[in-house]
């Protein structure tokens, strides 16, 4: 971490001097997203719901594994979730392409290939995530999109945000960049749908979370054998092991190390790090652990001592179903335009309105109203009923 990224997190600090391009910064960024709301710049609205898992801060808040248990949930609804991402750490084509379990990390990005091997979902990056979720939408049977990051990436239209908050760090010293951490403004937690808060800690004082959430560690895998070769983290307990990561926060996961009692070698890397061998090579017989994210970028060089963490997170009852409330209505909103989009009157050919109460397709131009029965419409005259005058009112 630079000096830079370390001042944000200090009550008073050198940052400080820079306020005054905070404040261009700060135009520019509000300047932006007024633009798109008022549609002077135009956002792609894909014809499937978009959920953004995001965040107002840079550096790492813990969202990978927030959009893993957010498409494993879909799925569980019944649902069919692609999740979209830049494919940072990789070359980012600006063709958007699928990504597979056989990927290669510095083609397509860590983050990318870790929730390939995850998520059991498509997964599809590209530099321009409208043309991303654009391509999905037109080549795959999904019918939700998940995307990673992309917060502030309103040239895509988005039915529902989340934002995931480090509790530890909070917003820092509270400040946009560069005097600060912040990509938005606090305020702009207001305006999304639900806060995310990961962990605990004295970071946030005055936030008000929808849900918290705190990481939940599986077995220890190796990076060379994967499922072949599970361990408990309490095997070195009293031992001494090289902790290794590449992450935007990597003290969080130094941290999960504290309970087991373990004598641990810090070993911080930029995030998206590529490693070589020789950069782990630590002359010792000490055992690696490393992040999942880390762990794709070195099985092609992965020695016997090379193990890595699974990272999970678990949601509140209460909250999943506030969530799974909220996308079945964007859902039903989605497939409703997309019908409408698509069926014509077959008297007229003329457009058709919707009647969400009574369940009719309906065409005031030739006064018909079209059932909707078993959730297939009925686009046949014999079966319309004629609509009254007070109806066409």
């Amino acid at each position: 971490m630079s000096w830079l990224e370390q001042s944000w997190y200090r009550p008073y600090s050198l940052s400080l001097l820079l306020l005054p391009i905070t404040g261009l910064f700060c135009s520019i960024v509000c300047l932006r997203r007024l633009a798109y709301q008022q549609g002077w710049l135009s956002s792609f609205v894909c014809n499937i719901p978009v959920i953004i898992v995001g965040n107002i801060s840079v550096g790492g808040t813990g969202k990978t594994p927030v959009v893993i248990a957010i498409a494993q949930y879909l799925q569980s609804m019944g649902l069919k979730p692609a999740i979209i991402s830049r494919g940072y750490g990789g070359k980012q084509p600006l063709q958007p392409i699928a990504v597979s379990s056989d990927s290669i990390a510095s083609e397509v990005g860590d983050e990318a290939l870790l929730l390939a091997r995850r998520a059991n979902c498509p997964v599809w990056i590209g530099r321009k995530r409208a043309l991303v979720a654009q391509a999905v939408a037109q080549t795959t049977d999904c019918n939700i999109i998940v995307t990673d990051d992309g917060l502030q990436h309103y040239a895509l239209a988005r039915d529902i945000e989340l934002a995931v908050i480090d509790a530890k760090r909070g917003h820092g010293n509270g400040f946009c960049l560069p005097a600060g951490p912040l990509r938005e403004p606090i305020s702009r937690l207001k305006q999304v749908d639900f806060v995310i808060l990961n962990g605990t800690g004295a970071g946030l004082s005055n936030l008000t979370a929808d849900t918290q959430i705190n990481y939940q560690m599986a077995k220890v895998l190796n990076v060379k054998a994967g499922l072949n070769m599970k361990r408990n983290l309490n095997d070195w307990q009293g031992k001494t092991v090289h902790a290794v990561a590449g992450i935007g926060h990597p003290q969080r996961f130094f941290q999960l190390f504290a309970p087991y009692k373990i004598d641990i070698i810090h070993h911080s890397f930029p995030d998206h790090h590529l490693y070589s061998e020789k950069e782990l090579d630590f002359g010792d017989e000490h055992d690696i652990i490393m992040t999942e994210k880390d762990a794709v970028k070195c099985q092609l060089f992965a020695k016997s001592n090379m193990y890595y963490l699974p990272i999970t997170v678990q949601f509140d009852q209460n909250w999943q179903h506030k969530l799974a409330t909220l996308v079945q209505s964007k859902w039903e909103q989605k497939m409703n335009k997309k019908l409408l989009d698509i069926l014509v009157c077959p008297i007229c050919q003329g457009k058709l309105e919707y009647d969400k109460k009574n369940q009719e397709l309906i065409c005031k131009a030739d006064k018909l109203a079209f059932p909707i029965q078993e959730d297939a419409p009925v686009m046949l005259e014999s079966e319309a009923r004629h609509l009254s005058e007070a109806e066409l009112v």
